[in-house]
């Protein structure tokens, strides 16, 4: 491949990595802001929780709903970020172009709505495409981060 679209490709991959890893810590964050550490029988059910909340979107998406109140899906930005993963599992998994699993149109309409060129089954990844992932993925982590705020405020309240 052209070495510009592996680093564009490996920019695109990082900062949908960096969404996922806050969305996790945040997570991990606010299950220890709400729990009493010190029951060996909560901190057995947290663990499990926290075990279970971050293997994939959908888990991900799940956990937020059950244990902080929050529906990822209805986040600002949700929409860009959902596609966005698309992209992120073809240039992982796929070297860069869609996966067999991929190849379908629901997929390939993700990858167009980010913005990201499709050439047969492979990625080209531009400055636009590159803009509009940092650009939701901000959008998404500030809304889901008030979100969880309000929540944890709330649930605070005697």
């Amino acid at each position: 491949q052209d070495a510009n679209q592996v680093r564009a490709q490996g920019a695109y991959l990082r900062m949908v990595s960096v969404v996922e890893a806050y969305i996790d810590a945040l997570s991990s964050h606010s299950f220890d802001l709400r729990v009493d550490r010190h029951d060996q029988l909560v901190r057995l059910l947290v663990a499990a929780a926290e075990a279970g909340a971050d293997g994939t979107w959908e888990l991900r998406k799940s956990a937020f709903e059950s244990y902080h109140g929050v529906s990822l899906g209805s986040c600002k930005g949700w929409h860009a970020v959902d596609a966005s993963h698309a992209v992120r599992n073809a240039i992982a998994h796929g070297l860069g172009s869609l996966t067999r699993r991929q190849r379908d149109q629901k997929t390939r309409s993700k990858v167009r709505n980010a913005g990201v060129v499709l050439v047969d089954d492979a990625l080209w990844i531009t400055d636009l495409s590159l803009v509009r992932c940092r650009d939701s993925s901000a959008t998404f982590v500030r809304d889901v981060d008030e979100k969880v705020r309000v929540q944890l405020r709330l649930k605070a309240r005697p």
